[in-house]
């Protein structure tokens, strides 16, 4: 199994693509199979799982193609590679061979990709809407496996607290400072949780996001905060907001929220209607309907959080994740090829 040249595995924070391979890598074990990892130096891989050291962090983050100068010489050891890299470096080692030896899967996590040295890449997509999106925008077939959490990550809990709370990057796409005016409008709390942002990466929209927290405020913003911090303040919120207005191939902490008992408010925009059930595990509103939005908002407390984690433990599981990928598995071990 290839990882990106971004994070540990597990990831210590955030890291959303390093997690998803981390938990199909211990539900594959379990399923009796001999798996490796390729990671960044530092990864607290456990045993009988293997470690392939690849990038040291401090000086090589993201570099994906010294990472792949790493991880070829491991290629012919294995009878499956499944690559959850980015850069997809990985089919350079097929080109101009004959055969798929040994078998290759290969996961994208993003809505957008790179250029494949081959007409068959066998791509799996997290999501219909991410491979129905990949068909048109880039003439490719894919598959797609939806993906899946370890539960006992996230805790449940029934009763909620008087505040919604927002998880995710401060950009437009994933309407972070919308989801903050609409508790404004309203006037109910919220948490902001964006994750750590590096100074390079510090923008304008970034900047109001901060400025519309007012300090000491019921609007807080909390930026980065550890996993259990997260899952904490995730249990005992009303709702989680997702006003999500970009192409979003899946969304990992609308399924972590579930597993948490909290129901997700969204537009009906991307994969948004395979995840969330309208009435029953959240609502799904007309895109960019703000007044609906917050109209969804003031009823939250119609959703019954058992129903939540119902569907998480039914749907939304590492176990159901990593059953989908082994089909697959079976498929390019028999020669198939996409």
């Amino acid at each position: 199994m290839i990882s990106t040249a971004a994070l540990t595995v597990p990831p210590s924070t955030y890291g959303g693509q390093e997690q998803v391979l981390f938990d199909e890598a211990k539900e594959l074990v379990k399923a009796g199979y001999k798996v490796s990892i390729a990671s960044p130096i530092g990864s607290q891989v456990p045993k009988p799982i293997r470690h392939i050291p690849t990038v040291d962090l401090r000086y090589d983050v993201w570099n994906e193609a010294k990472a792949h100068e790493i991880i070829k010489s491991h290629i012919r050891n294995f009878d499956l590679i499944h690559d959850h890299s980015h850069a997809k470096l990985i089919y350079n080692y097929y080109v101009k061979k004959k055969r798929r030896n040994p078998a290759l899967l290969s996961t994208l996590h993003c809505p957008t990709i790179p250029l494949f040295p081959t007409l068959e890449p066998n791509l799996v997509c997290v999501s219909k809407f991410h491979a129905n999106w990949i068909k048109r925008r880039y003439a490719l077939d894919a598959k797609y496996v939806r993906n899946g959490i370890d539960l006992d990550r996230f805790k449940y809990c029934k009763d909620k607290e008087d505040y919604f709370i927002f998880i995710g990057r401060p950009t437009p796409g994933k309407g972070t400072l919308d989801a903050i005016r609409f508790c404004k409008k309203l006037n109910v709390p919220i948490k902001v949780i964006t994750g750590n942002v590096p100074t390079e990466q510090i923008t304008d929209y970034w900047v109001e996001v901060t400025r519309e927290c007012w300090f000491l405020s019921k609007w807080e913003y909390l930026g980065e905060v550890s996993h259990e911090q997260k899952v904490d303040l995730l249990s005992r919120a009303k709702a989680l907001l997702f006003p999500v207005q970009w192409e979003e191939p899946f969304g990992l902490t609308v399924i972590e929220a579930l597993a948490c008992g909290t129901p997700v408010i969204a537009y009906r925009h991307a994969a948004m209607s395979e995840i969330i059930k309208d009435g029953e595990t959240g609502f799904l509103v007309k895109y960019k309907d703000e007044e609906g939005f917050m109209e969804a908002m003031k009823k939250v407390d119609d959703i019954n959080p058992e129903d939540c984690r119902r569907d998480a433990e039914e749907r939304w599981t590492s176990e159901r994740m990593t059953k989908d990928y082994i089909a697959l598995f079976d498929k390019v071990l028999n020669g198939d090829v996409w």
